[in-house]
């Protein structure tokens, strides 16, 4: 628990969102008004701000999948 705790997947670098390492993991949320977002590393980052990392990813495959904190 601690390693996972203690693992950063995302810096601000030049107010730009960069990712670490290619298997980022945060979990997703909602602020009760319909807007979803994603908290990384405590971060709430909404589509547009995931999607300019992903950026530099081009032409790469990736997979997604949905994991039951609770579980």
């Amino acid at each position: 628990m601690y390693r996972g705790l203690a693992t950063r997947h995302i810096t601000r670098s030049d107010g730009a969102i960069r990712m670490l390492h290619d298997k980022p993991s945060g979990r997703i949320s909602s602020d009760g008004d319909g807007n979803v977002f994603f908290v990384v590393d405590g971060v709430p980052l909404g589509l547009d701000e995931i999607a300019f990392p992903l950026a530099s990813h081009e032409g790469w495959e990736f997979e997604s999948q949905i994991v039951d904190a609770l579980a």
